[in-house]
């Protein structure tokens, strides 16, 4: 304990140096430099007496929007770190450990830095000639919260927050990676679940996808986490009924999450049952002449499969797909241009910064890129449909979030939107409500 109470007075220390005056300096015996030291000596310790290793939750790219998410195994022994990673990355196998070093330095604060050359590491923030600046990784991490318990980092080029949390059992990087496998593979087929406190449902869902939590009541509001041996680790807590998680453990059996230290709190996988999708609709969505309504059909095509939507906005029906308890929408061809010039319409999608900007042609043909008309609130009986995407695709402009479905007018290289008789250029924020 006197241990323990000495390395937090340290950290204490080291992470407030920034705040201290010169004038404070002179109250201490040691200088700055011989604090910072002890400080290091002490970081150095607990990661070292991590006795299984340490999870660390990767995330790369644009802060505001970032890749991955992915897991990354450490251990640290005498200025040596032993790393693996859930993904390939630079012809390393998923789960094969990679040695290198690791040091300490300061720059306006403490800096824990992966200072020798790391294949799974180094991958995200090598240079090439396609991206100059890699792919916005980092190895140099300021160190901005300290404890055995957590370790909170900031990337020091590109600011993504990373999470190490220390394993809770001894187990083989390579086991564990195959159990995050597995279970990403579990949760694949999972989308919507409905929040419980005391094992009632509190009124709000979200759904988890691609390392995104979306709270469907914000659903512009998104939360990164990534996917561990037992459950889900987030990059940052999300409060419910008042108090803050970050760390949920799935039960595969009640396909059921459950807050790590509160039992009370949980987050149950509900699905929109087949034969309550065909109906009537209420269609809804913004547009450039202001927010619009008419009602729609929704009709089976193939029994277990599809459904048909039939609507006066569209040229000719919207072709759904029924997966895993969700109704989804995928970017699709819609005619020809009814006016008799050449080209075609098209179900795309629109970039938060950039929303009647470039398509990319793999968008309407690829089903990797889903978009999820997710049931999103509402009973079993009478579901609302927010359609929305829920992937981050690298285009010509950089890597934007995509969250709108839209309506494009595709005519050889130039872009137009389609003109209907109601002079609805766009629509976006659509949204089905079953009567």
């Amino acid at each position: 304990m006197k241990q323990l109470q000495k390395i937090a007075l340290l950290l204490v220390f080291a992470l407030t140096l920034n705040a201290c005056s010169r004038f404070e300096d002179a109250t201490f015996d040691q200088s700055s430099a011989q604090r910072m030291n002890e400080a290091f000596v002490a970081y150095n310790e607990i990661l070292q007496n991590a006795a299984h290793g340490w999870s660390i939750d990767y995330y790369y790219g644009d802060f505001n929007s970032p890749e991955g998410g992915y897991k990354m195994l450490a251990k640290f022994k005498d200025g040596k770190v032993d790393l693996a990673s859930e993904l390939t990355a630079n012809k390393v196998n998923a789960g094969t450990t990679v040695s290198s070093t690791y040091s300490f330095t300061s720059e306006n604060g403490p800096i824990l830095s992966f200072d020798s050359y790391n294949p799974i590491l180094h991958y995200y923030s090598e240079a090439t000639g396609s991206n100059p600046s890699g792919l916005g990784g980092d190895f140099e991490f300021i160190m901005v919260s300290v404890t055995p318990q957590k370790i909170i980092l900031r990337g020091k080029k590109f600011a993504n927050q990373i999470i190490m949390r220390p394993l809770a059992e001894e187990k083989d990087f390579q086991t564990y990676v195959n159990e995050v496998k597995a279970l990403k593979t579990t949760l694949s087929k999972m989308m919507r679940f409905d929040i419980l406190a005391n094992g009632s449902t509190n009124g709000v869902a979200v759904n988890l996808d691609q390392s995104k939590w979306y709270n469907t009541d914000k659903p512009e509001e998104v939360t990164y986490y990534a996917v561990s041996d037992k459950g889900i680790d987030l990059q940052s807590p999300v409060s419910i009924e008042g108090k803050e998680y970050d760390e949920f453990v799935f039960n595969p059996e009640e396909r059921r999450f459950t807050a790590k230290d509160d039992a009370k709190i949980a987050l149950q996988a509900v699905q929109l049952e087949y034969n309550d999708i065909p109906g009537d609709y209420v269609f809804s969505y913004v547009s450039n002449v202001g927010s619009k309504n008419e009602v729609v059909k929704i009709t089976e095509k193939v029994a277990g499969k599809t459904f048909t939507l039939t609507s006066k906005s569209f040229i000719q029906p919207i072709q759904l797909e029924y997966s895993n308890g969700n109704l989804l929408f995928k970017p699709q061809n819609l005619g020809k241009v009814p006016n008799g010039s050449s080209g075609n319409l098209w179900m795309t999608v629109g970039y938060d910064s950039n929303l009647l900007g470039y398509v990319i042609p793999t968008f309407e043909t690829s089903t990797t890129f889903v978009m999820g008309g997710l049931w999103m609130q509402g009973t079993r009986e009478k579901p609302i449909l927010n359609i929305m995407s829920q992937y981050t695709r690298q285009g010509i402009l950089g890597s934007f979030p995509m969250k709108y479905l839209a309506l494009h007018k595709v005519v050889g290289t130039n872009k137009e939107f389609y003109n209907n008789e109601q002079g609805v250029h766009f629509m976006i924020n659509m949204k089905l409500t079953k009567q």
